[in-house]
């Protein structure tokens, strides 16, 4: 039986004729889509992580403006973090205007003591990998891709990505937005 090419390429009519699906695009004029990933690079401190939390709460109301850009739908949407605690979490969800109806759609971690994220225990990938099957989101953050890789190299950069497909292939259609600090 022959294998699927790994590479396709298609012709500019091709392209022309192309059907994207329904609710692909979720911010801006695809800035954010499904099944892609972007980046959202500053330095630490600037609100990174406060932004995201917002672009979670406007996906769940499937309106609004992040950084200028619409939201075109309603998505659901877990913040895998590792910059606050719980009682910071606690703090910036008092100060989110009505914030009743999100519990369906948005999903925080919890900050995951000093070990960090552990993607290179295979238990750590197991359990990320399970609460992407039980809550099916449509958009994945990573805060902070620090946090993620053990050094600046090229080598660890490659490890990490390759980790964080692992996982994410259980949410196939989900974007994924790193968040990372500049340096």
């Amino acid at each position: 039986k022959p294998r699927k090419p790994l590479i396709e390429f298609y012709s500019p009519s091709q392209l022309r004729n192309y059907t994207p699906p329904e609710n692909q695009n979720l911010v801006g004029d695809f800035h954010l889509q499904r099944g892609a990933p972007s980046v959202l690079a500053g330095p630490p401190g600037c609100g990174k992580s406060r932004a995201t939390l917002w672009l979670g709460v406007l996906g769940a109301r499937g309106e609004g403006n992040w950084f200028g850009m619409p939201v075109r739908c309603r998505f659901r949407t877990m913040i895998l973090q590792c910059e606050n605690g719980l009682t910071r979490l606690h703090r910036d969800f008092e100060q989110i205007p009505d914030a009743e109806g999100l519990d369906d759609w948005l999903r925080v971690s919890a900050f995951p003591s000093y070990r960090g994220f552990e993607f290179t225990n295979p238990y750590f990938r197991a359990d990320l990998k399970a609460a992407l099957r039980d809550f099916g989101p449509q958009l994945v953050i990573v805060d902070p891709w620090n946090n993620v890789t053990k050094d600046t190299m090229e080598r660890d950069y490659l490890e990490a990505f390759e980790r964080l497909r692992e996982v994410m292939a259980e949410a196939p259609d989900a974007a994924c937005l790193i968040l990372h600090h500049l340096r």
